[in-house]
């Protein structure tokens, strides 16, 4: 790890220049740090470097996600959303709430370090973290699920949310999407922390998803509060229909906590 290095929740992406970019994290020490450092990996050489980033520089967060885009040979990676350290350093929901998650996207060009904020086109995401997101061919991203933390004004509230939707990256569109329950009449239950990969299904791509937090919000202790998902579900892809079946059964409590 490089030099000082001691985060979490950061995002990792591999370059075509064969580097690792790092963005992000947070850090439970003497005190909460949330960072905004960007660090870059070269695998053939062995060695970190901090490069000197310019345009549109993110805040600090954590539990974001990133990806390299196929339409730009990798080179492009897209940022989305994350945690923040305290509500002010969030942004303000639909429904007036203060939120300690952001909804904002951006670019980097991993030659350049070039940092540029996008203007989404269409309905506007819930702020989220701990969400998963997936390149489906090489223009669409899909997202799914994540955490909700945020202030209305009298108590700070959490929870998962179930929201799954798609970026088109040729004009920056926002597209909802309600997954087509399965034959079993089941569909995904709410979580973050979740891992989601492309698969081949049925002559398409689908979305295969493991695990997650199942949140408790009426838990007494930590363990209770943040348990783990032991349910797998694969969600086809077909011409922006998404459906949804379980591949492992209904949900199971698992006793460990769900990872971050």
């Amino acid at each position: 790890s490089p030099p000082g290095w001691s985060y979490l929740g950061h995002t990792c992406v591999l370059t075509p220049a064969n580097k690792l970019v790092v963005f992000g994290g947070c850090w439970w020490g003497d005190e909460f740090k949330v960072t905004d450092e960007l660090r870059e990996y070269s695998i053939d050489l062995d060695d970190w470097q901090t490069p000197t980033a310019c345009g549109s520089k993110p805040c600090a967060r954590y539990r974001h996600s990133m990806v390299a885009l196929p339409s730009s040979d990798e080179r492009i990676c897209v940022m989305y959303g994350g945690y923040v350290s305290t509500w002010r350093d969030g942004c303000v929901r639909s429904d007036g709430c203060w939120s300690y998650n952001l909804h904002d996207m951006l670019t980097l060009d991993t030659q350049t370090y070039l940092w540029t904020k996008l203007e989404l086109n269409g309905p506007e995401p819930l702020p989220r973290g701990a969400h998963s997101c997936c390149v489906l061919g090489s223009f669409r991203l899909l997202f799914f699920g994540g955490g909700i933390l945020y202030f209305d004004g009298i108590d700070h509230k959490e929870e998962d949310c179930d929201q799954l939707f798609s970026v088109d990256t040729r004009t920056w569109t926002v597209q909802c999407f309600e997954a087509k329950p399965s034959q079993t009449g089941d569909a995904p239950a709410a979580r973050g922390s979740h891992s989601s990969a492309v698969v081949a299904f049925a002559g398409t791509l689908g979305i295969l998803m493991l695990g997650g937090r199942d949140y408790n919000r009426d838990g007494t202790i930590e363990r209770d509060i943040h348990r783990g998902r032991s349910d797998s579900w694969l969600l086809a892809c077909d011409v922006g229909l998404l459906d949804a079946a379980p591949i492992m059964g209904e949900d199971r409590d698992a006793a460990a906590p769900a990872g971050s």
